[in-house]
């Protein structure tokens, strides 16, 4: 066998092999090796340099067509009609369609030797024409006539070799609360990027693989709120990326998504193409943990081949026991090589890459090093795993295993199944377990409570098995209840043999659903673990205890446990609770419907509990357990409940700010209503009242938000609440307080007992419309009323809300403010010259200013929103006392005609008089308050 070599330069083939004078200069030749073996000749091309390098098999050059090129017109036809007839050459067109300009490139494969640049470049439509004398033929830097872009932009973010993005987020998405506070977090430190994990493959096939689907709707939304552009999400099969397309179009397209490629499917090729055809995402391959760097590089490749050249590579560590202590071996050492062989972007993941919490001695983690060693070397791209402190529950056995891992854990990115794994059985027992609980609580009779489960609306829901116990649960706290007096609960509950310690906050309600956050652990006795209770946020008072806790009270149940499972993939408990508190020996029932969410929509179980109400006598619930338990144990005098003070941030949403505003509404009406309904009248009546104006100015704000068809059943049951509510407050108000003053205003004895008559009749009158009044306190209507309006207010918060929802409450305080300040303006003008009418035109314009004002007031921090507040209260006020001039008259025309004796028809003539002489003292201040409220400046300018 014998073969012959000849050389000529690969641009003029005629051109003998001269070495260029120039030094460092190299040259593409075309080597013909004519091979014989018996008498077999064979020609096989090969490429090389001057040192005689083969660089690969088959040549292969790139025309870049001029920008705009179409492939209807003429030139580009007599182009793809010239490649068509070249011998041996095949071709694949990219095109990417700019929002101004289209860049066309085609690939020519096979046998390109005999082609010229020369002669490329003078065909139609060529701009260009490059030799491609590497390897990565798409993605590859190549050295002659390449200036292709080593960048591109996708919704509106830039990312190539002279630009860093930091990409940090969520490794696994577990929960709404979770993508919120993440979100808010990267808003606030200016980063546009994120990323999230909706498909989360894992090694153990007993932990959570992610939400899917599921998930992706309240993501995007939540990214559109906190002007989040780009997430990078990992696929694992072709079906996420449809299920990520449609769930982009169903929100809205509030952000754009970056396909991930993880390590595990850097040889994947079907996915790798399937990911390549489809252009409107850009793609994040990672290197493959196992495989060499020109594997992984070939991988990238496969992806541009299909078409898409919007490719990020993203070191994360090799995988071999060499980078031991950290959890892979860092090679980020390879980004200026990845710069330098292509025009890819380049990342890196330092979160796999050293997979522990570790610090140095100067105390900075190991990952703070390692992503700075990555920067430095010229990492284009930041992928981090980060995560809030988890503050809400995972669904089933893998909420139990990770509720309690630290923030730090995730942010190093450690799974939490890993770093729960790594740690010895001793410490996994004695770690401290905290979740935010997110139930739903209703009251019910035990006649009841024995057919929920019957209920049309829970049998559609009901999956898997129900599970019956008895759960026996003592309560401990000091003599003077200093852990109440923290709003902290400690119990010990025995299921069985079995014990659990139990640690709870006093958290948040809206409605019938309670927030808390709580911290569990299981003992193996009952006796209380002081060490584990200094690992809570109550440690001081823990520790101001210790050795003074005693049981306070007991509750005992039989519970009915069984998993709900709605359409939308919320998932939750269906808890049916029987039994009794015990404090000493007094007694008490307790029966109950509690729902306690794992995951998903806490809308859904308002709208559950009010399918319920439909058909069951069930009353929403204020109290918790160890709240009846306390109240059982040490019955404290009632006090009505006034609205509070809310603490908001100078960035709430509107959604947030109304939804918190509505509950409290709800906790004034509805704690209120439970003293009205029990016969406790006067102030009680008064705040259930203000509560229903106040939900009511609500209401009007939320309707120019979300329309009116959806709140108009409430604001009907609202009018009804309120005019049952109306009467009792005007007649006992005028008994106790304008025929009260009446009275003592009067010299002459008789008249003074002329008017007392008066007061006593209207006193009995009083007390029929304070009947009336409790028995729509305790009507299921009212019950139906709360649990809606609990379901509306959720829906302000949820992800899928309206787009005004998420824009900031600062916006919607100063166009109200401004618009309800206008009209009081408008009205108050002028008071001792208008009407009875008008005036209680401009109090009613004095009160919805007022309730917005207060409740807005926190978003503008400063003195003004006191001063203002301060002098609008007493102007409400005054015109307040001219209102009950105005009822007390009307409540009068009412008795005048039941007013059969002498002495009655007296004493209504001398409270007209008294009346009407009073007008003109309370009118003098009314005008004060308001020159002075005029004088106020607005505290939102």
């Amino acid at each position: 066998m014998g073969f012959t070599v000849s050389l000529r330069h690969a641009d003029c083939p005629k051109q003998r092999f001269r070495p260029s004078a120039k030094p460092g200069v190299s040259h593409i030749f075309i080597v013909h090796c004519n091979i014989r073996c018996g008498g077999l000749a064979l020609k096989s091309p090969k490429f090389l340099n001057f040192h005689g390098k083969a660089l690969f098999q088959s040549a292969a050059m790139i025309l870049i067509l001029e920008p705009n090129a179409r492939p209807e017109s003429t030139e580009y036809k007599v182009l793809t009609g010239h490649l068509d007839r070249l011998p041996g050459i095949s071709y694949r067109v990219h095109r990417e369609v700019g929002a101004e300009v289209t860049l066309t490139e085609i690939y020519l494969i096979g046998n390109t030797a005999a082609l010229t640049l020369e002669q490329m470049q003078v065909l139609p439509c060529v701009e260009k024409a490059v030799r491609v004398s590497e390897t990565y033929r798409v993605l590859g830097r190549h050295k002659q006539g390449d200036d292709r872009p080593s960048s591109f932009e996708y919704n509106g973010v830039k990312f190539g070799q002279d630009s860093l993005n930091v990409f940090a987020g969520l490794c696994a998405v577990d929960s709404p609360e979770s993508v919120d506070a993440m979100m808010k977090a990267l808003r606030d430190h200016g980063q546009v990027c994120t990323r999230m994990g909706a498909y989360k493959p894992r090694t153990n096939p007993y932990a959570f693989q992610g939400f899917g689907a599921k998930c992706l709707p309240y993501v995007f939304e939540l990214a559109g709120k906190y002007g989040i552009k780009v997430i990078s999400m990992e696929v694992t099969h072709e079906s996420h990326v449809d299920e990520i397309r449609v769930a982009l179009q169903a929100t809205g397209n509030p952000t754009g998504v970056m396909l991930q490629i993880g390590t595990r499917n850097t040889q994947n090729f079907e996915l790798l193409k399937l990911v390549g055809k489809q252009q409107e995402f850009p793609v994040l391959i990672k290197r493959g943990f196992g495989i060499t760097l020109d594997e992984s590089l070939n991988a990238a490749e496969y992806l541009a081949t299909e078409g898409n050249r919007k490719v990020i590579f993203c070191l994360r560590g090799m995988k071999t026991n060499m980078g031991d202590p950290h959890r892979n071996f860092v090679d980020f050492s390879h980004v200026p090589a990845i710069k330098r062989l292509t025009r890819m972007p380049v990342g890196i993941d330092p979160s796999h890459s050293v997979g522990s919490r570790s610090a140095a001695p100067d105390g900075i983690l190991d990952l703070f090093h390692v992503a700075a060693q990555g920067v430095v070397a010229g990492a284009n791209m930041v992928l981090a795993g980060a995560a809030p402190l988890r503050t809400a529950p995972f669904p089933g056995r893998h909420r139990a295993r990770t509720a309690g891992i630290p923030a730090a854990c995730c942010a190093c990115g450690t799974p939490p199944d890993a770093a729960l794994s790594s740690t010895t059985p001793t410490a996994r027992r004695s770690r401290r377990i905290m979740a935010a609980e997110v139930e739903l609580k209703l009251t019910i009779d035990p006649a009841s409570l024995a057919r929920v489960r019957e209920h049309p609306a829970l049998a559609a829901l009901l999956s898997g098995r129900a599970h019956t116990s008895r759960d026996v649960s003592t309560y401990y706290d000091t003599r003077s209840g200093e852990l109440r007096k923290a709003g902290v609960a400690l119990r010990m509950r025995r299921n069985g043999h079995r014990w659990l310690q139990t640690v709870k906050g006093a958290g948040d309600r809206v409605g019938a659903l309670h927030r808390r956050p709580e911290y569990e652990w299981p003992m193996r006795t009952s006796r209380i673990d002081p060490r584990k209770l200094s690992t809570t946020p109550w440690r001081g008072v823990f520790e101001a205890t210790a050795g003074r806790l005693r049981p306070i009270f007991v509750t005992e149940v039989a519970r009915t446990a069984q998993p709900l499972a709605f359409a939308d993939g919320t998932r939750a408990t269906l808890c049916l609770d029987a039994g009794e508190i015990r404090a000493g020996r007094k007694r008490a029932p307790l029966n109950e419907i509690e729902i306690e969410l794992l995951q998903g929509e806490p809308r859904q179980l308002h709208e559950l509990a009010l399918s319920l109400a439909a058909d069951l006598p069930v009353a929403m619930t204020r109290a918790s357990k160890a709240e009846r338990g306390y109240a059982l144990a040490s019955p404290a005098p009632r006090e009505p409940v006034h609205a509070r003070k809310l603490a908001l941030d100078a960035d709430v949403s509107a959604g947030e700010a109304l939804a918190r505003f509505g509950s409290d509404c709800l906790e004034q009406i509805g704690a209120n209503a439970q003293c009205i309904a029990a016969g406790v009248d006067g102030e009680f009546v008064h705040q259930a009242r203000v509560g229903v104006r106040r939900l009511r100015s609500l209401l009007r704000l939320v309707t120019g938000l979300i329309g009116a068809e959806t709140i108009a059943p409430i604001v009907a049951d609202l009018q009804w609440l309120s005019s049952s509510l109306g009467a009792a407050r005007d007649w006992d108000v005028f008994a106790k307080e304008t025929l009260a003053a009446a009275g003592r205003a009067l010299k002459h004895s008789q008249s003074r007992r002329d008017v007392g008559i008066v007061r006593a009749r209207v006193t009995r009158l009083a007390h029929a419309h304070f009947v009336k009044a409790a028995a729509a306190a305790a009507s299921p209507r009212l019950q139906r009323l709360l649990l809606a309006v609990g379901a509306l207010l959720a829906t302000l918060v949820s992800p899928s809300a309206d787009p005004a929802l998420r824009a900031t409450a600062r916006s919607l305080a100063k166009d109200t403010l401004e618009r309800r300040a206008r009209r009081l303006d408008k009205r108050g003008k002028h008071l001792q010259r208008v009407s009875p009418a008008e005036r209680h035109q401009a109090r009613i314009a004095a009160k919805k200013l007022r309730y917005v004002a207060e409740v807005f007031a926190p978003l503008f921090p400063g003195s003004r929103s006191k001063d203002y507040l301060s002098a609008l209260g007493k102007l409400q006020g005054a015109l307040g006392h001219l209102n009950d001039l105005a009822t007390g008259e009307r409540i009068l025309d009412e008795l005048g005609p039941h007013a059969h004796t002498e002495r009655l028809v007296h004493g209504v003539g001398i409270a007209r008089g008294w009346l009407s002489g009073a007008e003109a003292s309370i009118l003098s201040d009314a005008d004060r308050a308001w020159r002075k409220f005029a004088k106020a400046k607005p505290f939102w300018h």
